[in-house]
């Protein structure tokens, strides 16, 4: 399969899964209980019913959203440079721990949803996104700084420039 079309599906499955969000109606008080004091302001609410089934679709969309990403950094690469297929395989290998982390912090934001644990004073899913999930960049940004000028970027390409 082209790169093209992996790259064309996930942005169409993007935007079928916000497109149904948006367009699904809710039912009952999910935004929250009317504010006392001020009318058009909702707070609060019970928790679990506002997103019991919003995670699957965040997790739907979350998903598509790094698929994009580690699929737009593998279009940069040459389809002539040497260990392509070596490096790919670790870019896409990236990918699949960068899902895996993101659902792994989506699964447990929904156990922790009526009651959440806080350690420090935060949920377990907010330390697996600060200190885990958030630094996982920085693998694919080593990639492309050590291997840059073999899959990305050669000495004739400056040539061709001038």
């Amino acid at each position: 399969m082209k790169l093209w079309w992996l790259l064309f599906a996930a942005f169409l499955g993007m935007c079928c899964t916000l497109g149904f969000v948006l367009l699904r109606g809710e039912e009952g008080k999910l935004h929250g209980i009317d504010h006392p004091a001020v009318p058009y302001v909702s707070i609060g609410g019970p928790a679990e019913e506002r997103t019991e089934d919003l995670i699957l679709f965040g997790a739907a969309f979350g998903s598509l959203q790094l698929i994009t990403f580690v699929t737009m950094l593998r279009l940069g690469f040459r389809d002539t440079a040497e260990n392509q297929k070596s490096i790919a395989a670790i870019l896409w290998g990236g990918g699949g721990v960068y899902v895996v982390f993101f659902l792994a912090i989506l699964v447990q934001y929904s156990f922790e949803i009526s009651d959440p644990d806080l350690p420090f004073g935060l949920p377990w899913s907010a330390w697996l996104a600060i200190f885990i999930f958030w630094p996982i960049p920085f693998f694919f940004i080593a990639i492309y700084a050590f291997a840059f000028k073999r899959l990305v970027f050669e000495e004739a390409d400056l040539a061709s420039e001038s």
